[in-house]
């Protein structure tokens, strides 16, 4: 497997893909406590708007009870952002000297929305 984020397989970072699509939540998401709950709901419901997605109750209540289940989702998210070119890949010198040997983490360009991870075949 290719380390450098050409191959099947993405490294990705979800709390920062949060960020570049500007839903980073008041506080954290991660841990345990009802701010934390809360603020996974405040991401969860602005990733279904953004998406135009409509989650099962199941899923729902799985991405705001557990941090885990949440950055999967992200996760998932980014993963199509990988599939329809929309991260960002090695560019400069070291960058393409390093990719290779430390890795590479996809995340979302600056400015791609999410509405853009619909594609042209839905989310």
């Amino acid at each position: 497997m290719p380390r450098d984020g050409s191959g099947a397989v993405a490294e990705v970072y979800p709390a920062y893909a949060l960020i570049m699509w500007g839903i980073a939540p008041e506080g954290t998401y991660k841990g345990k406590g009802e701010g934390a709950e809360a603020a996974r709901g405040r991401v969860l419901a602005a990733l279904e708007a953004g998406l135009g997605l409509d989650l099962s109750g199941e899923v729902r209540r799985r991405c705001v009870a557990d941090d885990h289940a949440l950055d999967a989702l992200i996760s998932a998210v980014v993963a199509r952002a990988v599939a329809l070119g929309l991260t960002e890949g090695p560019a400069t010198g070291d960058e393409l000297a390093l990719a290779p040997v430390e890795g590479w983490m996809h995340l979302p360009r600056r400015g791609v929305g999410l509405d853009e991870m619909r594609g042209p075949s839905g989310p």
